[in-house]
């Protein structure tokens, strides 16, 4: 695609990676939105029976939920956090949920400074 206007005339015009990339988490989330009904609410209940079941890998689960929950927006964190506090109690579970939150803070920047590149 050509740009004819008088300073870039001759020049390209390519849509940028990062430009690809906001529109498909546009998408992303228009498509989220729209199946919301399809999907199941995420409830404090069903987290603490999710990650009661899975024993010692639950610390995990719960840090790996919370990193979603904070790098992809539209994931709620507090049925995550009310979930780790009645799992591990207040000082433990607290520990967990703010390690989620920094390694998820972490992604994000990651991933701004990536895309700058």
């Amino acid at each position: 695609m050509e740009y004819d206007g008088a300073l870039g005339a001759g020049r390209k015009v390519t849509m940028s990676k990062r430009a690809i990339l906001a529109t498909l988490q546009v998408v992303a989330i228009i498509a989220a939105w729209s199946c919301r009904s399809w999907l199941p609410v995420l409830r404090e209940e069903l987290v603490r029976d999710t990650v009661e079941g899975l024993d010692t890998a639950g610390p995990l689960a719960l840090i790996g939920l919370m990193v979603l929950a904070i790098a992809a927006s539209p994931i709620p964190s507090s049925p995550i956090a009310l979930a780790a506090g009645a799992l591990y109690g207040t000082l433990c579970g607290g520990a967990l949920v703010v390690t989620g939150a920094v390694l998820g803070g972490v992604l994000g920047l990651w991933r701004s400074a990536v895309s700058w590149l």
